[in-house]
């Protein structure tokens, strides 16, 4: 099961953000909140950037735990050139 959305930061660059649980029938279960940025770059190909929170607890805390995370990690992870 996934939550996703999809913005452009001002590059225009597409910023997917969602977040994802273990299969129902998983005997390991978990939430991952997860960014991913991609861009074309010329002779190189197709270039991901991920940004991932996994939690194996998951608890009443959870889910403050997973949007405190996503609210400290969107803003840089949407404005970083990521340029070497």
């Amino acid at each position: 099961m996934a939550k996703t959305r999809f913005f452009q930061n001002d590059k225009r660059q597409t910023v997917l953000d969602s977040i994802t649980f273990a299969p129902a029938d998983s005997s390991v279960k978990y939430a991952e909140r997860s960014l991913m940025r991609a861009h074309y770059a010329k002779g190189t190909g197709l270039v991901v950037f991920k940004c991932a929170l996994r939690l194996y607890k998951l608890d009443k805390d959870s889910s403050n735990v997973i949007a405190s995370e996503r609210g400290r990690l969107l803003a840089p992870f949407v404005a970083a050139t990521f340029d070497e």
